[in-house]
């Protein structure tokens, strides 16, 4: 039992530590562990200490529950679709059985963990029917430096840039008034967070977000057919606005018709 739970906690732990994309020494580095040690840790075999593990769920923004057997817990996909469903994307249904997370509390926390999840692809279309509801409360600039913290600062400009794309698709006139002054504000402000200048991102860089590409042969074919929003932020991503405005429209239990529909 003991060797299983050391298991399920080295397992968990490196999952959060790729997720982050930490190495083991930089995680070993913040815990204060060498980097032998915290292997041994992963592997199951050995444990951490309770100060360590203090450290642990604050570095990762988890709970003790975290940690528990797979058939003993929610999974964080779970948490983020049930927090998605409430913040405003209506159109994805929420489970009961899902409680809520001490991780996933505002929109600032689904944009972040969202992002950083990226899976499935309709949790991802659905973050924009999530801005769009949210617009007036959420505050772009403290999701884009925890991001940064990150390295994935670029995938936030690419959901503004979709979710704008396809707020300018949608036709006020299938709106109801209150559904459509919703979506003009939105825009005024996600244009104004999007015209902040920003450094370039470094020439060649590429964020592979789509869970399908496991080969170069599916990255390159990805790249190929990648939206120009896509390729602007450097995202591999098959997800094209039409993805995202599909996405609002359901939000809005098809209250919204789609341009050119």
């Amino acid at each position: 039992m003991v060797g299983q739970v050391r298991q399920q906690i080295g397992a968990s732990v490196r999952e959060l530590r790729k997720v982050r994309r930490w190495t083991q020494a930089e995680l070993a580095e913040r815990l204060g562990l060498s980097q032998a040690r915290l292997s041994e840790i992963e592997r199951g075999k050995g444990s951490f200490a309770a100060e360590h593990l203090l450290e642990i769920f604050r570095l990762f923004n988890v709970d003790p529950s975290h940690f528990s057997p797979p058939n003993a817990r929610v999974s964080h996909e779970d948490q983020l679709w049930n927090a998605a469903a409430r913040l405003g994307a209506e159109h994805l249904l929420e489970s009961e059985r899902v409680l809520p997370s001490q991780r996933v509390q505002d929109v600032h926390d689904l944009l972040r963990e969202g992002l950083v999840y990226a899976r499935p692809a309709r949790l991802l279309t659905a973050l924009a029917a999530v801005l769009v509801a949210r617009a007036d409360e959420v505050q772009l600039h403290v999701v884009e430096e925890q991001l940064a913290q990150l390295g994935l600062q670029q995938r936030l400009g690419w959901l503004v840039e979709n979710t704008l794309a396809a707020l300018r698709g949608l036709k006020d006139s299938a709106c109801t008034p209150a559904i459509a002054s919703r979506c003009r504000r939105a825009e005024v402000i996600l244009s104004a967070w999007l015209c902040v200048p920003r450094p370039q991102r470094p020439a060649g860089a590429v964020d592979v977000l789509d869970a399908g590409i496991r080969s170069e042969k599916s990255r390159a074919l990805v790249e190929q057919r990648r939206s120009p929003i896509s390729a602007r932020w450097g995202i591999l991503s098959e997800l094209t606005v039409e993805d995202f405005a599909r996405a609002m429209a359901g939000a809005h239990n098809s209250g919204i018709e789609l341009a050119g529909a």
